[in-house]
């Protein structure tokens, strides 16, 4: 995530006049987003999705609705756009995709989000 840091930092200091005549034709918030960057474990983002009143299974995957949804949620409770999730289901992942070795449901891959947009 350091990666992406640097680059959001890199942009928003050395791009400002860019941005701004970008922003006059296509209006857009700035990005938030934390350092370090948030990281939630896939069973965290779903409790989140499941105290908003979204059916959401610890071993389902995420439909892109509510990837959105936890996008929403995620910068209304930690103030980012930008986080990663962890630990996704094992089920839900490629076939190539490492088992998590503490537990053989989950997989040892994440995946990075922007706005609940996987990227």
């Amino acid at each position: 995530s350091e990666l992406f840091i640097y680059i959001f930092d890199g942009v928003n200091e050395r791009c400002k006049p860019e941005l701004e005549r970008v922003r006059e034709q296509h209006p857009f918030e700035d990005l938030q987003y934390l350092s370090p960057t948030l990281k939630l474990t896939f069973a965290e983002g779903c409790a989140l999705l499941r105290e908003a009143g979204i059916d959401q299974d610890n071993y389902e995957d995420l439909s892109t609705e509510n990837e959105k949804k936890l996008g929403d949620i995620v910068k209304q409770k930690y103030g980012t756009d930008f986080f990663f999730l962890d630990k996704f289901p094992l089920a839900v992942r490629p076939f190539y995709t490492m088992p998590d070795p503490n537990d053989p449901k989950l997989s040892n891959s994440y995946d990075f989000f922007i706005r609940g947009q996987e990227i």
